[in-house]
């Protein structure tokens, strides 16, 4: 985590990568675990060669608990924390629409990384 602060600071300091006011109290709500998640979606979401790409992206918290050793309840329990910071959020359907917009289903199985997620992620890797 001080890894984190550190390059978020000197980001900030430099200008090399764009720093919101908000970041810090986002970063002083997360557990290590969560920002070790955050690291690895980061890490598949950069693999996407455009920002339309990466917001379709959407990862399997089923698989993500299998790789950390979690139980449900934990990963749950995380993946709602990071909806309400913000940096995670539910996948909008793309069949039922409620007029011009896509039905948002409210399940933490699935979800996908918001832009917020990953320039916030962006700001305490570089």
């Amino acid at each position: 985590m001080q890894n984190k602060w550190a390059n978020m600071l000197a980001n900030a300091a430099t200008g090399k990568v764009e720093v919101s006011p908000n970041y810090s109290g986002i970063l002083t709500e997360l557990s290590p675990l969560e920002a070790s998640i955050l690291d690895k979606i980061y890490i598949e979401a950069n693999k996407k060669t455009t920002y339309q790409e990466r917001k379709a992206l959407q990862f399997n918290a089923t698989k993500l608990q299998s790789m950390l050793s979690i139980n449900e309840e934990k990963i749950d329990l995380i993946i709602e924390n990071l909806f309400r910071l913000n940096l995670l959020q539910p996948p909008a359907g793309q069949g039922a629409m409620l007029g011009n917009f896509p039905f948002a289903l409210r399940t933490t199985k699935v979800f996908e990384f918001t832009t917020l997620g990953y320039e916030f992620v962006r700001a305490c890797n570089y």
